[in-house]
């Protein structure tokens, strides 16, 4: 239990030690921060006033008007001074010694007001002090800081609320303060409890103060935990298709455990790239290729597909990962419905090409299903998800035929089957691939465009 205990509060320290946080979420808790210290102190204005109606209902005689106004007055300036620290100083050292000096100020005219009331009405009886309900207004300032995202004001009001509290104990134990045992005459008399005293009222403000601290602990893990989801969002949404992102970052083991599953596999490569790259420079093809990725991307995420790598001008996906669809065949069908996607996003992208005088490109898809082992690989310095397995080198060979069988879009036997047979497809002759003993029942889905002289040439004649 006890090293549970340490463990927790270690977390504890490192989610508020800064230097260990992401730079992202070092910049959104600094921003969460500068919002905090702005929020506190419009409400110390709505404390001024609060303060203010409630001394003016209690005022009762010539001394406590001066005292109370000049106390507000005080409080009024040094808000006053903390607005403009706020509005004309970017400086992050500066607000926060700001931020502490009106904490200090706040415990000073909190304290005054409590000695000069205790000894206008019970100066030789310090026990009126503690049962004051000015004693509960060195709870404010405490409050506030936990709008601004840091322990160590927190930290300092508790030693100072602390400090104030164990020296009146101490005033009090050493003077002729009337102790009792009834409750009656703690709370209406002038008596006191000692045993109330030394462990009631301190466990009170040790437990708020603990409460206060944990509550910016759970703001500031809140943050990390929000950014570094948006984050992992961000990142896979790379790969992953929305709804699999959401479901990846709200139940992370997906991607942590691994194993064999049936997934379909989709490779797409442009015909003539090696051709068409030569004509090109190295800004034109990084801008062609990122088009390019970004619509048949947009293709295979849209039917829930994950985009496994770009191999050069290749593209790689798998639909089943990280889970299998729970339909049977459902997995086939999106993957044939992303590479029809695909091939719709490619006449788009023709057209807008042949408008800016640029030849059209022609791809090749191949689909198979079958086992693969779909899981995280690599070493701890960079693990990679993604699926291995002969089906994938099935696939890869599949899209390698297109041009071979005159077709676009290719896809296996399994493929066809777990579909649902596509009444569009057109069985072709068995043919033999490398690496496989068997031939291959492959159903084409659409064939080649037929070939254009100038495909791959540009206005400007370049080759």
């Amino acid at each position: 239990m006890l090293s549970g205990i340490k463990t927790r509060l270690r977390n504890i320290l490192h989610t508020l030690d800064e230097r260990r946080m992401s730079p992202a979420v070092r910049k959104i808790v600094r921003q969460e921060e500068k919002n905090g210290r702005e929020v506190a102190n419009r409400i110390r204005y709505v404390f001024f006033l609060l303060i203010g109606i409630a001394t003016i209902a209690v005022t009762t005689s010539d001394a406590s008007v001066l005292m109370n106004f000049a106390l507000l007055g005080v409080y009024l300036l040094t808000t006053v001074a903390h607005t403009v620290v706020l509005m004309r100083s970017e400086s992050r050292v500066a607000q926060e010694l700001m931020q502490i000096a009106a904490l200090i100020m706040d415990y000073g005219v909190f304290l005054f007001a409590l000695i000069f009331y205790t000894e206008i009405n019970s100066p030789d009886n310090y026990g009126f002090a503690i049962k004051n309900p000015i004693f509960y207004y060195f709870f404010m300032p405490l409050a506030l800081s936990i709008l601004q995202f840091r322990a160590r004001p927190v930290l300092i009001g508790l030693f100072v609320i602390a400090s104030i509290y164990i020296w009146l104990v101490i005033k009090i134990l050493l003077s002729d303060v009337p102790h009792t045992q009834n409750w009656t005459e703690y709370t209406l008399g002038p008596a006191v409890i000692v045993s109330d005293l030394l462990t009631g009222r301190i466990t009170v403000i040790i437990g708020m103060g603990l409460v206060f601290l944990y509550s910016i602990y759970r703001a500031i893990y809140m943050v990390q935990r929000i950014a570094s989801v948006e984050a992992q969002k961000t990142s896979l949404a790379r790969y992953f298709s929305p709804e699999v992102v959401d479901e990846i970052t709200s139940a992370p083991e997906v991607l942590r455990k691994g194993g064999r599953q049936p997934v379909t596999v989709l490779f797409t490569d442009i015909r003539g790239f090696t051709a068409m790259s030569e004509g090109m420079d190295a800004e034109a093809l990084a801008d062609f290729l990122s088009e390019f990725r970004a619509r048949m991307s947009a293709a295979i995420f849209e039917n829930g597909g994950t985009l496994d790598k770009f191999i050069g001008d290749a593209i790689m996906a798998t639909f089943g990962t990280p889970r299998p669809h729970p339909e049977p065949g459902q997995d086939a069908r999106n993957a044939l419905a992303a590479a029809r996607g695909m091939l719709a996003a490619l006449a788009e992208f023709n057209a807008v090409r042949e408008a800016r005088g640029e030849g059209a490109v022609k791809i090749g898809i191949g689909l198979h299903t079958g086992d693969v082992f779909a899981g995280n690989v690599g070493s701890e310095e960079r693990l990679e998800f993604t699926v291995i397995g002969d089906a994938v080198n099935t696939a890869s060979r599949i899209e390698s035929l297109c041009k071979k069988v005159n077709a676009t879009l290719l896809i296996s036997e399994q493929v066809y089957e777990a579909a649902g047979r596509p009444a569009d497809a057109e069985q072709l002759p068995r043919v033999r691939v490398k690496g496989k003993e068997d031939a291959l029942q492959v159903y084409r889905i659409a064939k080649l465009e037929p070939e254009r002289p100038d495909r791959w040439r540009r206005k400007s004649g370049a080759d």
